[in-house]
């Protein structure tokens, strides 16, 4: 199964965790990033449940956003499209 992930191009993100994603953290989550985003089958520019913090790109990383954007589409997630 391929994924696409945004957390690594965030300003929240933690890089904490392993190879497998396990213990991944953030501002948002930091009891631990929701498996569908962090492994990309939810776009987190969406609001995901009761949180509010969404993904903020880090200035310089906008490159890993298109690729998430365009990945993500073609494996068919619902994505923001920026204006």
């Amino acid at each position: 199964m391929q994924t696409v992930n945004l957390c690594i191009s965030c300003v929240h993100f933690h890089r904490n965790g392993d190879a497998a994603g396990r213990g991944a953290s953030c501002a948002a989550f930091p009891e631990g990033v929701p498996q569908d985003i962090l492994f990309g089958a939810f776009d987190h520019r969406r609001q995901y449940g009761e949180e509010t913090m969404l993904f903020e790109v880090i200035p310089g990383f906008e490159d890993g956003v298109d690729f998430f954007t365009e990945r993500a589409k073609a494996l068919g997630i619902d994505v923001v499209e920026e204006a």
